[in-house]
């Protein structure tokens, strides 16, 4: 009996490891793994629960990091590490107009000028894809010193003799139509404007990449650390208290140019007249408008013979906010030419601007007004 369970184990043992050589030879390699798509998948949910009706849970993720445009509160993806580029533009009367480039400003100033005219000073964070500016005209002493307190490029067609001498004194990177060593390469005459028989100085302008060029010409660097102005902005920005301000007329000099801004409700911004004519672009034919009305009041004096006038636009003053229809006094400030204006309103708390593009006119106190209604 003992010999045939013995017989029987060797048996067992030969069969076993038949087919144990077997299932080394051609079966499947059992020490690795199926690839992880075609394992099963293991549910830490209870038996009896339908987990094909369970929504899954997202995987958690970084925030999103948003920046701000410095000029006009909009989102950025990345923070704005390029210079701006102030642009100025002859605004002497009815022949200046339409000007060309002026709704792609982010800010668009509006600075009294001798004789009672006014000038444009267009900021601008880019000037890639503006493909006409103008009509550029004449630098003077508180353009520089607004391009000054953004660290912009000045772009400008000649200047006064003050302004020549503080471009010389202060060593400014600016771009000139007239006497800059580009000036025949990058400046033009509208041949349309000459033809119509309007004087010349109405009629000089140039491009965005042509301004860039000149810059690279002249081996201007146009880096710079992220921009901050430390300017606060609201998607609504509507004065909580204040009057009526759907129609707003600054007169920058008593008898002398005035600018009519008028807010539409459709759009909750305010489109802008002068010498009777809608402002619009020349670029594209389009009404230019604005998100926030400023008015600035700044002391002014008469420097020369000539009439060309001392503007002060550091220190301290009075001035209009206006956004959503209401206008409010404020107070601005700007300690020196090296930074740019900042607002404030009656009680010392920093004013909220509205997300988008301003308009800011700088008139004579004591002589200009602002009225609202």
């Amino acid at each position: 009996m003992n010999e045939m369970k013995k017989k029987l184990t060797a048996w067992i043992c030969l069969i076993c490891l038949v087919f144990t050589g077997c299932a080394g030879q051609d079966g499947p390699d059992t020490t690795t793994q199926p690839p992880l798509d075609s394992q099963p998948v293991q549910s830490s949910e209870p038996a009896g629960t339908d987990t094909t009706t369970q929504p899954t849970e997202p995987a958690p993720t970084d925030p999103v990091v948003q920046y701000t445009h410095p000029l006009t509160g909009a989102a950025l993806d990345a923070p704005l590490t390029t210079r701006l580029f102030v642009v100025s533009i002859d605004n002497d009367n009815a022949q200046a107009s339409p000007h060309w480039g002026v709704s792609q400003a982010d800010i668009l100033y509006e600075v009294i000028h001798e004789g009672g005219s006014t000038r444009m000073l267009g900021v601008y964070d880019d000037l890639d894809d503006v493909p006409k500016i103008g009509p550029t005209r004449s630098a003077r002493v508180h353009l520089l010193s607004v391009a000054m307190g953004y660290n912009a490029v000045l772009v400008h067609a000649g200047y006064s003799p003050y302004a020549k001498d503080a471009l010389e004194n202060t060593g400014w990177n600016n771009v000139d139509g007239v006497s800059g060593a580009y000036a025949d390469r990058y400046f033009h005459r509208d041949q349309d404007r000459l033809s119509a028989g309007r004087d010349s100085w109405h009629t000089m302008y140039t491009t965005g990449p042509e301004v860039l060029s000149y810059c690279e010409d002249a081996g201007y660097s146009l880096d710079s650390q992220p921009l901050d102005y430390g300017y606060l902005f609201a998607p609504d920005a509507t004065p909580a208290e204040g009057v009526a301000g759907e129609h707003i007329q600054i007169r920058f000099k008593a008898g002398c140019k005035k600018t009519d801004l008028y807010f539409d409700q459709a759009t909750g911004r305010y489109t802008m007249e002068q010498f009777g004519q809608t402002y619009v672009d020349a670029n594209n034919g389009q009404t230019v408008s604005f998100q926030n009305v400023l008015a600035l009041e700044a002391d002014v004096a008469i420097r020369d013979d000539y009439g060309r006038l001392n503007v002060d636009i550091t220190g301290a003053g009075k001035g209009y906010f206006a956004c959503g229809g209401k206008m409010v006094e404020i107070r601005w400030e700007r300690e020196s030419e090296n930074v740019p204006f900042s607002y404030y309103l009656s009680d010392g708390t920093p004013l909220t601007l509205g997300q988008g593009n301003s308009y800011v006119a700088v008139y004579w106190a004591g002589s200009g007004s602002v009225t609202a209604q």
